[in-house]
């Protein structure tokens, strides 16, 4: 069985290593912005992004400016 703590540590790194970052990032606000569009959601639940995750405050701010309400886990 695999250590959660050396997965962690490994993708931590792989994400830190990513390039083009920026350009990753818009990539995957704009397709989930489509998918959200594409099936009519009005309410989605998303986490807020944390060290090198993939930002998700952009996301949520450019789905609140199209009236698409987002909820947090507190």
């Amino acid at each position: 069985m695999i250590d959660k703590n050396i997965l962690r540590k490994k993708y931590r790194n792989v994400r830190s290593n990513i390039r083009n970052k920026s350009q990753k990032e818009e990539n995957i606000r704009k397709k989930v912005i489509d998918y959200i569009k594409r099936n009519n959601a009005k309410i989605i639940g998303i986490y807020a992004s944390f060290k090198d995750e993939v930002d998700t405050f952009l996301l949520i701010q450019e789905l609140n400016n199209i009236g698409i309400n987002t909820v947090l886990p507190r």
